[in-house]
């Protein structure tokens, strides 16, 4: 858990100065990989379903929280209509993607593909379902991340609305778990660094809608909540040149992975 702990706040560190959060991935993957070159494979399959069930979280709280509270309003701005209805194929379009790869890296489905030697040159080809199918045998497992991922998604929302309100920005926790999902799943595609402005925007139009804040109050929230993230992506940082990343390096070949 710590080797696990410290390469996340690498990553958010990596994250930071990337578009979306790309370099954290590749920071996460190029460091595994390093002490653990036979396991390229599982260690890509694991940040993939990292992102995998940290979307199914999102498109969870979206449909159950987001969805019905937009649906109460009786006048919303032309952006914020087309940012919930974005939002709502992203994610619904993410988790019939999610259920369509398990069905397609099933025994049943690529074992039928590879029969007779077929891609038999690529085995990647053959070692990628595999690495997938773990994840549908050990269900639980997988299901048990969604829930932590849930929890996780839960702690950064209340991130931002502590940030709302150290600026002056009376926003309820409700409104802002209404609001998050659709900041949080357009802000996270790679289209700006870190997400900024794109964010910062979204928070304006957004909690306008929904309980009719100022624009310059809720860009500060932004802002706020932002700054609060990266202070934990410092501690990354700091990890991280920490003796150029020995400590985590070494580590990561002491542990039994």
């Amino acid at each position: 858990f710590n080797q696990l702990l410290k390469l996340t706040l690498i990553g958010n560190f990596f994250s930071l100065a990337s578009f979306g959060s790309l370099g954290g991935d590749a920071a996460r993957i190029v460091l595994l990989n390093r002490e653990i070159p036979k396991r390229k494979i599982a260690i890509a399959m694991a940040v993939m379903m990292d992102h995998l069930s940290g979307l199914v979280a999102m498109a969870l709280m979206f449909f159950l929280l987001t969805v019905g509270r937009f649906q109460e309003l009786g006048e919303q701005s032309v952006l914020g209509k087309g940012a919930l209805h974005f939002t709502a194929v992203y994610l619904g379009g993410g988790m019939l993607l999610f259920l369509i790869g398990f069905v397609i890296m099933s025994p049943l489905v690529h074992g039928r593909v590879h029969r007779g030697g077929r891609w038999i040159r690529w085995e990647f080809m053959r070692a990628l379902p595999e690495a997938w199918d773990r994840y549908r045998r050990k269900w639980k497992h997988a299901l048990a991340g969604v829930g932590v991922s849930c929890v996780m998604l839960a702690s950064y929302y209340l991130t931002f609305w502590a940030g709302a309100r150290a600026v002056g920005c009376d926003v309820s926790v409700g409104t802002m778990f209404a609001a998050m999902p659709v900041i949080d799943g357009i802000s996270t595609i790679p289209v700006s660094v870190s997400g900024l402005g794109v964010r910062e925007k979204l928070f304006e139009v957004l909690l306008a809608d929904l309980a009719g804040i100022a624009g310059a109050v809720a860009v500060s929230a932004s802002l706020a909540g932002f700054f609060l993230h990266v202070g934990w992506s410092l501690i990354g940082a700091f990890l991280f040149f920490r003796g150029k990343g020995s400590v985590t390096v070494r580590e990561i070949r002491e542990s039994k992975v």
